[in-house]
């Protein structure tokens, strides 16, 4: 889907929100030919009452996972800081620079990792905005923020390497 001057900006919901116990979940992937005239990335993660720790990192792929040999593998340098076990619904962001990021292969996808020993609540979507909308860059730092908005959003921003 190409972006067009009505559409600055798509929506991609790629890990569900679900109650889910320790392990490992591999998101929808997307094409970025589908979203060629995308710019940046906002990796958006709600999480509920959490037990443990989530990891949540992108992989890529030359096609959609399933052909062999090529598979999904982690991208160097984009993965979020760790999110540790809080009490509260809280929202994370980090912000992912597509147009200086070259070495992306075609397939793209989110992994969420649970360490907790109970359920945790946590879903992954992505934002995908286009060059003209991409002024959200911020200085790296603290990325969580209140569910509420009542906390001003600092950006964690990831660059593949």
């Amino acid at each position: 889907m190409r972006m067009t001057p009505s559409l600055r900006m798509s929506f991609l919901p790629l890990i569900d929100p679900a109650a889910r116990a320790a392990g490992t979940v591999n998101g929808d992937s997307f094409r970025r030919q589908d979203f060629r005239d995308a710019a940046t990335a906002l990796i958006i993660v709600r999480c509920g009452v959490i037990d443990g720790t989530q990891d949540v990192k992108l992989q890529d792929a030359a096609d959609d996972g399933s052909g062999s040999p090529d598979t999904f593998a982690d991208v160097t340098g984009l993965a979020m800081t760790q999110i540790a076990a809080t009490g509260d619904a809280l929202v994370y962001v980090a912000e992912v620079d597509l147009l200086n990021s070259p070495d992306l292969r075609e397939h793209i996808r989110p992994v969420l990792v649970d360490t907790g020993g109970s359920a945790s609540i946590v879903s992954v979507d992505m934002v995908l905005l286009d060059a003209k909308e991409s002024t959200v860059h911020s200085a790296p730092g603290a990325v969580q923020v209140t569910e509420a908005g009542t906390a001003p959003a600092t950006i964690e921003t990831l660059t593949a390497s």
